[in-house]
């Protein structure tokens, strides 16, 4: 009995010891992901990397951390190693779907980038010809517009009552889909997208590629195009 006693003892011992630096080590990483975030974010990649590296190790199981290393090689052209961390968050980060979206497209946009020749790494051209409307939708099928707003900017809500309208006309035809310009987990999409001001729109083809990127003068007759005959 005595030993019984003893052995519980040690075991609430240890767990009392072991306790804060558990909690310790949970603040340690989140500081040093914000650091190696803040860091992204004022585009000093290569002083991002270490950081963002020693998070991951502290961590390997955070989707965020992938996540923002995954950004950061992109941003260093280390496209191979990028993937590797935006998949995790893909297969891995189900606790988290907004990220896991944002890693898709990551991945998405990645996928393009794989040409290379006697110079190095060649990005893919984006562009597209011109197309009659009524192959538009024949040529691409099913298209996503993004919407990359600032919620706060008066010109992203002028614009919004246009584009809810525009989707429910036409959401059974294309997919209608709004991002936050401004949240931090969304900040590889200016580069990304080569986006100016915001309210900004993207149009993809169903599998990604990009058709368009531009402001929203245009966002009326692009929707004709992808309508094509069904217009």
């Amino acid at each position: 009995m005595v030993a019984i006693k003893r052995a519980i003892l040690s075991f609430l011992a240890c767990s009392y010891l072991l306790a804060p630096t558990a909690i310790q080590s949970a603040n340690a990483y989140s500081a040093r992901l914000s650091q190696g975030i803040g860091l992204f974010n004022q585009k000093h990649y290569d002083k991002a990397l270490p950081v963002l590296k020693k998070a991951v190790r502290d961590n390997p199981l955070d989707a965020n951390g992938h996540y923002y290393l995954g950004l950061c090689y992109q941003e260093l052209k280390q496209n191979s190693l990028a993937r590797q961390h935006f998949q995790w968050v893909v297969d891995a980060g189900k606790s988290n779907t907004k990220l896991k979206k944002n890693a898709q497209i990551a991945l998405d946009h990645l996928s393009k980038v794989k040409q290379y020749d006697k110079a190095g790494l060649t990005e893919i051209s984006q562009k597209t010809p011109s197309l009659a409307p009524e192959e538009m939708a024949a040529q691409h099928g099913r298209c996503t517009i993004l919407l990359i707003e600032s919620p706060k900017s008066k010109a992203s809500r002028q614009f919004s009552a246009e584009f809810v309208r525009t989707a429910r006309k036409y959401g059974r035809y294309i997919e209608f889909r709004r991002l936050n310009g401004n949240a931090p987990e969304n900040a590889y999409l200016k580069t990304h997208y080569k986006i100016g001001s915001l309210p900004w729109l993207v149009y993809l083809n169903k599998k990604g590629k990009i058709l368009h990127s531009e402001s929203r003068t245009k966002f009326q007759s692009r929707v004709k195009d992808m309508m094509g005959k069904r217009y």
